[in-house]
């Protein structure tokens, strides 16, 4: 049974590469994708900003990338993500 994933990220660009990686996994289904978390998840569902940033901070990690950075240079290095 696949992990699902909702990818939050204000960065256009982060949310590209990161999208790009957790597709490219297999055992990840990616089931939406917004700019923020409060576009997605119901106010009575919502933690507080210090848990999500807690988890949104461990995915780099769960792809084997430093941060953030890392991981969408590796989405462009790796040929998922192409300029433009």
């Amino acid at each position: 049974m696949p992990v699902t994933e909702l990818l939050a990220d204000d960065e256009p660009l982060v949310r590209v590469g990161l999208r790009a990686v957790l597709e490219a996994r297999s055992g990840i289904e990616l089931v939406g994708e917004a700019a923020d978390s409060a576009a997605v998840i119901p106010p009575e569902r919502q933690l507080r900003s210090v848990s999500v940033t807690s988890h949104a901070g461990a995915v780099p990690a769960k792809l084997g990338a430093r941060n953030r950075t890392h991981a969408v240079i590796t989405a462009y290095e790796s040929g998922f993500v192409a300029p433009g």
